[in-house]
């Protein structure tokens, strides 16, 4: 039985990072939690060992008109600028667009969107752009929480450098069609198989499936694949008991504390439920 020391969240939602967290499958957090990230964009992240992963934001407001903004008035809405001065075309008439994560429920928060993992274009149903990288909940104006987010990307680098085959990454995702399911499928067992990530893949999906919960295989890339109808939030509804004991039976569980050899930026984490475990040293 092979021995996963790290569990680390993958995307492409929240759902994936509250999985780990209930299930106590991690003692610190990871640079894809609490963030929107595809699959292939989460992969490139790695391989660039997150060299773009905070450059080039475009902070989005709802209550701001970016509508007729001038090119110099939409820069100042961009964040990390680094390898883009202006805003990407894409998002010019973002104003015209009423985001929603699920259907007709309307999302009204503001998030950052990083340029380089723009999808092809911009729709209102945030999680089904093809590509994405967008944060929900960091605010990269705040240089202490700016902090906490390199601690996280500087100490992954070091683990994954370090501990390739003992790491499990975590992913999570839910359809409103089996076929989306089962695209979706195909895709990241592809990307897994063309990339050069080294650890096992967990992937949770939801899906309206006629079936009990189907596990698909592809050797190192294992698919839970789950009825699912409706708005799903994992705060409320069922925590996928199943999965985790599925996992019980194919890894052990010996879950490491966070490096100690790493010089950590200061940061007060004052938000340990949302941004990070609570941890002062962190």
């Amino acid at each position: 039985m092979k021995e996963i020391n790290y569990a680390y969240s993958i995307g492409s939602n929240c759902d994936s990072t509250f999985f780990i967290r209930h299930y106590k499958l991690s003692k610190f957090s990871g640079p894809f939690d609490w963030v929107y990230v595809d699959f292939n964009s989460a992969l490139k992240n790695i391989e660039q060992k997150f060299e773009r992963y905070t450059k080039d934001l475009f902070y989005y407001n709802p209550d701001v008109n970016y509508n007729n903004m001038s090119i110099e008035e939409l820069k100042l809405h961009l964040i990390n600028k680094e390898y883009h001065n202006q805003v990407d075309y894409r998002l010019e008439n973002i104003s015209d667009i009423e985001f929603e994560l699920h259907p007709n429920k309307s999302y009204v928060k503001d998030f950052y969107i990083n340029q380089h993992f723009l999808p092809d274009e911009i729709t209102p149903n945030l999680v089904q752009w093809n590509k994405s990288c967008w944060f929900p909940h960091h605010d990269f104006k705040d240089k202490d929480k700016n902090n906490v987010l390199k601690n996280k990307i500087n100490v992954f680098n070091k683990v994954y450098g370090d501990n390739k085959d003992n790491i499990l990454f975590i992913g999570f995702n839910k359809f409103e069609t089996i076929q989306d399911a089962y695209y979706e499928i195909r895709n990241i067992t592809r990307s897994y198989h063309q990339s050069d990530l080294k650890s096992d893949l967990f992937y949770i999906i939801l899906a309206p499936t006629n079936t009990p919960p189907e596990i698909i295989k592809h050797e190192n890339v294992t698919f839970f694949l789950k009825h699912f109808e409706g708005i799903y939030q994992f705060e409320t509804d069922d925590k996928h008991p199943e999965a985790f004991e599925y996992l019980n039976k194919i890894y052990k569980f010996n879950i490491l504390e966070k490096p100690n050899d790493i010089e950590y930026l200061p940061a007060l984490n004052e938000h340990p439920d949302i941004i990070d475990y609570y941890n002062l040293g962190y």
